[in-house]
């Protein structure tokens, strides 16, 4: 429960900081900062979905909204393409959440809730 707030607070951080005015600018000290911010919240976020703990958590509702939300902000489609597959993964093995009915049906509604053309595309292509 308290990993998935800070999650999310970092996720909320992360979106205000990418779009502040001054963000846009590459060599800005507050670009670097949202950048390196992003990518360390989004490579906690591609570990915590093996994470054991979450098949006894009752918050798995709120883990996929903050999924959902998360793949739905991420700009960089290799990223959520390595997602999704690890989603894929996650719920065709029944490692998620113990491979409880609800959460798969919901990973499901998910994904397909998330679905981008090019992120689509560019899953079924890869080998």
């Amino acid at each position: 429960n308290i990993s998935l707030q800070a999650l999310s607070l970092i996720l909320q951080i992360s979106t205000t900081l990418s779009s502040a005015p001054g963000a846009s600018s590459s060599k800005s000290p507050a670009s670097a900062c949202s950048t390196s911010l992003r990518d360390r919240f989004y490579r906690t976020l591609y570990a915590s979905l093996t994470d054991p703990r979450l098949g006894m958590s009752n918050k798995q509702a709120l883990y996929l909204n903050l999924l959902f939300k998360s793949l739905k902000a991420d700009h960089n489609t290799a990223r959520v393409a390595a997602f999704v597959r690890r989603f894929v993964q996650v719920l065709a093995s029944g490692a998620g959440a113990g491979g409880a009915i609800e959460f798969v049906a919901g990973g499901l509604y998910l994904l397909g809730e998330v679905g981008r053309p090019n992120v689509m595309t560019s899953y079924m292509l890869a080998p």
